[in-house]
């Protein structure tokens, strides 16, 4: 099966550029990009290389093993639409990646991009244990400026109409779809604040208890409270923080579409991130 899975891994991109017509292909023990040119293809494996490396540095505390985790990189161009994609398809053999990302020229090996490979790199390190709010929260967290300004104005709407989303619905959620932007900015808030409570590491062993359902047992040995309690405790720093910020005629739900995810254009729920669990052929019959 492993012998499989590179045959595979080697024979998708090339039918990737004879579908699409990219003309531009670029390679690592890591990835395999895709791009419209030569030298488009380059760059996006550069910066996906130094993603890679930054990211599992950050967040995993070393970078990893050469080879481990690869992924198809597809980088498309479009001057009025933003999308990115992040499928990991399991067998018996291994795990398959692919990503998708399409922005304007100068944009699409940038934020979106760093993104969706964080999200590889914790797939990879946590071998898919982590919870999607996990995932999303530490994802977001390597998002550009102007979406986490957006997102802020939605945290103010939270705490001025004292209308909060629960916590253990969002720790329960199976799956994050793009309409649910209150999913989206709930995970990147409790990430941010379950960070400034402890370090990553306590962080990640949490997110993974939750992900057995042992949510309640988990915050008490991780954070030494209830997930109640936490749910209190993060309102009160989403509150202050905030709070002062918020313009006396926001909505707080007006922008909530706009700065739940980085993708804005299509309304396809599973158009951000997709997990298949039942083999190759789920990846297949998507690309």
């Amino acid at each position: 099966m492993k012998t499989f899975l590179i045959k595979l891994f080697l024979a998708l991109p090339l039918a990737l550029i004879c579908s699409e017509s990219i003309g531009g292909f670029a390679s690592s023990e890591n990835f395999l990009v895709s791009a419209p040119d030569q030298e488009l293809a380059e760059a996006v494996l550069a910066r996906a290389e130094e993603y890679r490396r930054e990211v599992a540095i950050r967040w995993l505390g070393s970078e990893l093993p050469s080879g481990t985790g690869r992924a198809i990189v597809s980088a498309r161009i479009s001057q009025t639409s933003q999308y990115c994609r992040f499928w990991s398809a399991r067998d018996t053999g291994g795990k398959l990646h692919t990503i998708t990302v399409t922005d304007q020229r100068g944009q699409v090996s940038g934020y979106v991009l760093r993104h969706e490979i964080t999200h590889l790199v914790l797939d990879t390190g946590f071998d898919g244990r982590l919870p999607p709010w996990a995932s999303e929260g530490i994802a977001m967290l390597e998002d550009g400026q102007s979406l986490k300004s957006e997102r802020a104005r939605v945290l103010a709407g939270y705490a001025r109409t004292r209308s909060w989303p629960n916590l253990r619905i969002i720790l329960r959620t199976p799956r994050f779809h793009l309409n649910d932007s209150e999913a989206f900015i709930t995970a990147f808030s409790f990430t941010q604040y379950l960070l400034s409570r402890r370090d990553p590491s306590t962080y990640f062993k949490f997110a993974v208890a939750t992900n057995t359902n042992e949510w309640e047992s988990a915050a008490h040995q991780h954070y030494g409270t209830s997930v109640e309690q936490l749910q209190e405790a993060w309102q009160t720093r989403v509150t202050r923080t905030h709070l002062r910020h918020l313009p006396a005629n926001l909505n707080p739900t007006a922008d909530m579409r706009k700065a739940g995810s980085s993708a804005t254009v299509s309304r396809d729920p599973y158009s951000i991130h997709s997990t298949a669990k039942t083999g190759l052929k789920a990846v297949l019959t998507r690309l």
